[in-house]
């Protein structure tokens, strides 16, 4: 099972900050708020923490505070000092803020029961618009690694609706035809859900579209349908690629579905391709690698 773990996401700064941009705050703090999260996005997380801490503590409204404690939170994990961003989790005064922040600290270390003790029993849709996303998402994700396809498929599909991100659908998408596809062993709502990413190719990044097309491509293989598998992952145009694992990574899925249709020599031509991609992570090219090796050792 495909386990989504993001210890210290930079969009999820960027959220709670969207809910500070709806207060209309005087003096300095807009622009000291502002100068904080560049040390974060900076990756000087230890002074972001240091800046948003002491932007709490200047009490300048209710809600300035909580954002500053969730930033602080953010910061602090991105450190991996889960104690502390609990502490500041815990300071939270807003509800639906202070929980959500418990929960990415949760997710970050694995603490899937944790997570879903916390939330399992909230009407998430009631939250905060700014919240129920990554919400929905990350109780989705506790759902799935204990295999609860139908709450978790629920959650995905119930957080599309609250984002108009076309990346973040995508990854609603992805990850309930992930569920779909290994916990539940639903093929065809896999298929679905990943076609849904595949309608998004215009707006989304290129390795969301290929994680998505890939992961089709291996269901129609194996269903048989090795043409429309293979003419699926021809639309995804090397151009698209410009990141080496991608591009090593579509090679490999190339070769192999070939290979299983015993198309040989055209698995090889993409097996060396994928070798090719000098840049690669080293594990990908040995894997390219040893493919080689055993269709050339063969009689």
């Amino acid at each position: 099972m495909q386990v989504y773990r993001r210890a210290a996401m930079k969009g999820g700064i960027a959220l709670f900050g969207a809910l500070l941009s709806a207060c209309a705050l005087g003096g300095k703090f807009p622009q000291d708020f502002q100068s904080a999260r560049k040390f974060y996005h900076s990756d000087k997380f230890a002074e972001a923490e240091a800046a948003f801490v002491e932007l709490a503590g200047r009490n300048v409204s209710k809600r300035a505070t909580d954002e500053s404690l969730a930033q602080a939170a953010t910061c602090a994990l991105a450190q991996k000092k889960y104690d502390k961003a609990m502490e500041y989790a815990g300071r939270i005064g807003e509800p639906a803020l202070g929980k959500l922040t418990k929960v990415r600290v949760l997710c970050s270390q694995s603490r899937w029961d944790d997570v879903l003790v916390l939330c399992k029993a909230d009407d998430i849709e009631t939250w905060p618009d700014a919240l129920i996303f990554d919400a929905l998402l990350w109780r989705g994700r506790a759902w799935a690694v204990k295999r609860d396809s139908a709450n978790a498929e629920k959650d995905f599909l119930a957080s599309v609706r609250f984002t108009v991100l076309p990346d973040n659908k995508a990854i609603a998408y992805q990850a309930q035809g992930d569920v779909s596809h290994e916990v539940a062993k639903d093929d065809a709502k896999a298929l679905q859900a990943y076609g849904e990413v595949m309608k998004l190719a215009d707006s989304v990044s290129a390795h969301r579209l290929a994680r998505a097309v890939m992961a089709r491509a291996r269901i129609l293989a194996a269903q048989g349908k090795g043409a429309q598998s293979l003419a699926e992952l021809d639309g995804l145009e090397a151009e698209q690629l410009k990141d080496p694992y991608w591009r090593c990574t579509v090679q490999l899925c190339h070769g192999e579905i070939l290979e299983g249709m015993g198309r040989e020599a055209d698995a090889l031509a993409r097996y060396k391709a994928a070798l090719s991609c000098d840049k690669a992570p080293e594990a990908l090219r040995n894997a390219a690698a040893k493919k080689i090796d055993a269709i050339e050792k063969k009689p």
